[in-house]
């Protein structure tokens, strides 16, 4: 028999590493599609989910509306959680009322009712790895002849925020009967007794002008008429400020000391946040001011750095801000501990830090920006007496002995 030549030989290895190269490359392509084509399936099978839901719903909420009081009692509010092969939408019907004052929201039209019909809209949403743009369904109700009873009267309650009206936001009355914004930011009670309610929004995160974790008014409601209140309300900014001391090099000395309870001014032209802190950062819970706010450690104009710190806040946010402040190096030498008094020399703000050191101890201590004298409690001097620490040199030291 002819033996065979290399023509006839098997693959080499190195062919077969590059064989398995290729497959694995065209296995890995492969892989990518298919989990691809897998989530847009599952995605796909939670929108039309979402769809039958959002359908069904508001078949409920117009056969509901078909008397006159489940029209009147058709209403902003959170529905039943629903869930399908294990998966759980959230579902929000918005009701907004058309008037024949041709006004789209019934806090702007000042009658207790004249309702022509109601904009409804149901919006499903539900959990998912990204961002999903809930399901809607939108329809209208006509009025099926709810009369208005000129023996009580309504309260609309207007909750807006920096962005404009807040939706979907809990309202309640001191009476007890609750509703949720519609889009256009208003909770419409009807059929109330002549008296004085107090309306509270109320959700979680968000604060009023001054921080409150509830905004609340109080307003008389007479028969026959429409009182009107407005409440500001918004989602709240959390803003970790860390007051920094800046060595010559550059870098932050994060063994600074705290003497006392040192003031930090918190404020912009609407509100004031000021407060005092042990620590060398705070975390305030603020109201999102489009204008922001103005932060340094310190409490009168003279400790001001310039420029100031401002930062924005917006809806929702938790900016991390970095404030310079003073550092003054306080060393005792001698052999016993003393008193350490250190006095603003601004005699329009009278601030005083005191604490004792120890003998051969010597610390950093956090300062508002401005000039300091440095004593004991007996009186006697340090060594300089006095020290000025600004922004551009914001680092001192003095001696006890």
């Amino acid at each position: 028999m002819k033996p065979r030549g290399p023509s006839d030989a098997g693959f080499t290895l190195l062919e077969a590493v590059i064989a398995m190269v290729i497959f694995g490359i065209i296995a890995s392509s492969t892989a990518v599609v298919l989990v691809r084509a897998v989530g847009g399936s599952s995605d796909n099978r939670a929108r039309a989910a979402a769809a039958n839901i959002a359908a069904s719903s508001m078949d409920q909420l117009r056969q509901g509306a078909a008397s006159a009081k489940g029209y009147t009692d058709l209403v902003s509010r959170q529905l039943d959680p629903v869930t399908v092969q294990g998966r759980t939408y959230s579902v929000t019907a918005s009701v907004s009322v058309v008037t024949k004052a041709g006004t789209g929201s019934p806090c702007a039209a000042g009658r207790v009712s004249d309702d022509v019909y109601k904009k409804v809209g149901v919006a499903v949403s539900w959990p998912a790895a990204g961002p999903v743009k809930p399901v809607r369904s939108d329809t209208i109700i006509q009025n099926p002849g709810a009369a208005s009873d000129p023996t009580t009267g309504a309260l609309g309650v207007v909750v807006t925020g920096p962005a404009g009206p807040a939706s979907g936001v809990p309202v309640t009355l001191g009476s007890g009967q609750t509703q949720l914004t519609d889009d256009s930011g208003c909770a419409y009670f009807t059929g109330l007794a002549a008296a004085t309610y107090t309306a509270t929004a109320s959700a979680p995160g968000y604060v009023d002008q001054n921080g409150a974790t509830t905004a609340s008014q109080a307003s008389g409601v007479s028969a026959g008429n429409v009182a009107l209140l407005n409440l500001t309300y918004a989602s709240a900014s959390t803003p970790r400020i860390s007051f920094v001391v800046t060595r010559p090099d550059g870098s932050s000395d994060p063994s600074v000391v705290w003497l006392g309870t040192p003031a930090y001014t918190l404020k912009n032209d609407a509100t004031d946040r000021s407060s005092t802190t042990t620590t060398s950062s705070v975390a305030p819970v603020l109201y999102p001011y489009a204008s922001g706010y103005d932060v340094w450690l310190g409490g009168c104009a003279s400790e001001t750095p310039s420029p100031r710190v401002n930062f924005v806040t917006r809806p929702g946010s938790s900016p991390q801000v970095n404030v310079p402040v003073g550092g003054l190096r306080v060393t005792n030498t001698g052999t016993t501990s003393t008193q350490v008094v250190l006095q603003h020399a601004d005699t329009s703000c009278p601030t005083t830090y005191t604490g004792t050191l120890p003998a051969g101890v010597s610390v950093s201590v956090a300062l508002p920006f401005g000039q300091w004298s440095a004593t004991t409690g007996a009186g006697s001097a340090a060594s300089p007496s006095t020290v000025t620490l600004t922004p551009d040199a914001p680092t001192s030291a003095v001696t006890f002995s």
